[in-house]
């Protein structure tokens, strides 16, 4: 599937607490890596959804799980946009959720996220528009919805 640049957004927004929820699952796994799903609305990440290494390799209930997940955040207006990843997850656990994605959703993934946690102190978040991590797109955050 060919990219389309054009439609790739230029900033991307993510919510705090999904923010949160993300650097806290990575403190959790630092050295055996984490990874999940993105899910949008609009331009603004509202939440994610942790992939484990067991659900990864367990390729067809994979599948299912992104299709079921898909469904149940279309109701709340949410689409999975992006897949994030820690810079411990190997690339080609990377590949591999990338081409399940595509399996189960007809497309392919609008960003990546890479967290890298190995600066002591701190971990950054990068945003890209794929996987190589060689076209960076401006992610900002977005306190939470009032409500």
């Amino acid at each position: 599937m060919p990219e389309h640049p054009e439609k790739s957004p230029q900033a991307i927004s993510i919510r705090r607490h999904c923010m949160q929820n993300i650097l806290h699952a990575v403190l959790i796994n630092e050295h055996d890596g984490c990874s999940g799903l993105l899910a949008n609305a609009g331009n603004v990440v509202e939440t994610q959804l942790n992939v484990t290494k067991n659900m990864l390799f367990g390729e067809h209930d994979i599948i299912d799980f992104i299709k079921q997940q898909q469904v149940e955040l279309a109701d709340r207006k949410l689409g999975i946009c992006g897949i994030y990843h820690s810079t411990y997850v190997n690339q080609a656990c990377i590949s591999l959720l990338s081409k399940l994605y595509r399996s189960a959703l007809g497309r392919r993934p609008e960003c990546y996220l890479l967290l890298d946690p190995k600066h002591p102190g701190r971990i950054d978040a990068l945003l890209y528009h794929d996987s190589a991590c060689m076209r960076g797109i401006v992610l900002n955050m977005v306190e939470d919805a009032a409500g």
